[in-house]
């Protein structure tokens, strides 16, 4: 094997391995990301791909302003200016798959990755009697919020993809109820929420009246499994834990309008929030006080309002791209990218996943590669027109 056919097949195995531990080792996620991310992007720029690379133009707003504020904030310089890495791993999945690399093979190793994780948790909760499941995570929001993203992108497969076989689609629901049932058991109720508006809105979208009558009748057998049940008491907002973590939400909500209202041009920088919200809340007890549990208040936080309006013009022009080639050309994987969106900005109503490293490295990195899958598709049907 020559040198260069050795570099290719370690490249190669890093990508995998890479999209099969998101969710399983931010560990193993970073080093594969670390060591890769340079072989792909210089191959990439040999062929010229940088050229029309999509959303430079909002993801250059959104980092010159970190960067500017970088300055104004009494943070380390060095953390501060580059707290926005994460969003590397978007042009890490284009490019990758604009160098020849499909998109459904890291698809199915998310897959592999998220039923590992969710029989992990689906083992802590009915096996072992853990209150709520984390898998392998650190915490059962980092947990709920990956597998989230994975079942969305499984059931926009199983809805809008019609060249699928019988057995693809079989597997497909298969795997699909083992991941929910993981998120089930990890009792976020955000999470859950969220996931059974958007599976709700797919199934009606694709069935109409047999949809929607499929999702009322699955509700009420969910309700009448669970209500009951104190182990599922969260999912009803009842019980101590609920209330404690409910009021502390609401003092953190209240104190980071505080602390943007005082703040808000260049926000206060990230990691310094958990130091200045006792000041805001007055002394009222916390649960816990990392964050903001809120991922747009905390972006404001951050970076600014005018850094939250930048971040949120991100969010928008991959909306419309993803949008624009699925009203044009039907690809489902722009459905997709469209729905694994919702979900992900769904999630941050209630918790910080704008800001946790393994599902935000997650989102972007699904996100690149479902952008670049699109981008070939349109071009080989010739239907592809720059913005």
């Amino acid at each position: 094997m020559r040198y260069r056919d050795k570099i290719e097949f370690l490249a190669k195995f890093l990508l995998y391995a890479n999209a099969v531990s998101h969710g399983l080792s931010i560990t193993i996620t970073q080093i594969s990301f670390i060591l890769a991310f340079p072989y792909i992007v210089t191959k990439a720029f040999k062929q010229g791909l940088y050229k029309n690379f999509p959303m430079l133009i909002p993801f250059a707003l959104w980092i010159g302003w970190i960067v500017l504020g970088s300055f104004f904030v009494d943070v380390r310089l060095f953390k501060q200016m580059f707290s926005w890495w994460h969003v590397l791993f978007f042009p890490f999945g284009y490019f990758t798959v604009r160098l020849g690399e499909k998109a459904t093979r890291f698809w199915i190793l998310f897959i592999v990755g998220s039923i590992i994780q969710s029989f992990c948790g689906i083992f802590q909760f009915v096996v072992a009697g853990a209150e709520r499941a984390i898998g392998v995570s650190s915490n059962s929001l980092t947990y709920a919020n990956g597998l989230a993203l994975t079942v969305v992108l499984i059931m926009s497969w199983l809805f809008f993809n019609r060249g699928l076989s019988a057995k693809n689609r079989a597997v497909l629901v298969f795997t699909g109820v083992i991941i929910l049932a993981g998120v089930f058991v990890s009792l976020s109720r955000m999470v859950i929420y969220g996931l059974i508006f958007v599976i709700s809105l797919l199934v009606i979208f694709r069935y109409r009246l047999k949809g929607f009558i499929f999702v009322g009748v699955l509700g009420v057998f969910l309700v009448v499994l669970t209500i009951n049940s104190p182990r599922f008491e969260r999912l009803y907002n009842r019980g101590y834990t609920v209330i404690i973590s409910d009021s502390t939400r609401f003092a953190l909500w209240k104190g980071a309008v505080g602390i943007i209202k005082d703040y808000p041009i260049f926000g206060i920088g990230v990691h310094v929030f958990p130091k200045l919200i006792d000041h805001y809340t007055k002394g009222y007890p916390l649960d816990a006080k990392g964050h903001a549990h809120n991922a747009y208040l905390q972006m404001a936080i951050n970076y600014g309002l005018p850094g939250l309006l930048f971040f949120l013009m991100v969010y928008g022009a991959l909306a419309f791209r993803l949008y624009k080639s699925f009203r044009k050309t039907g690809n489902f994987w722009a459905f997709a990218g469209l729905i694994v969106l919702v979900m992900y900005m769904l999630e941050g109503l209630t918790e910080n996943n704008f800001g946790d490293a393994e599902v935000t490295m997650y989102f972007w990195f699904m996100q690149g590669l479902i952008m670049g899958q699109v981008l070939e598709d349109n071009e080989k049907s010739g239907s592809w027109t720059s913005n």
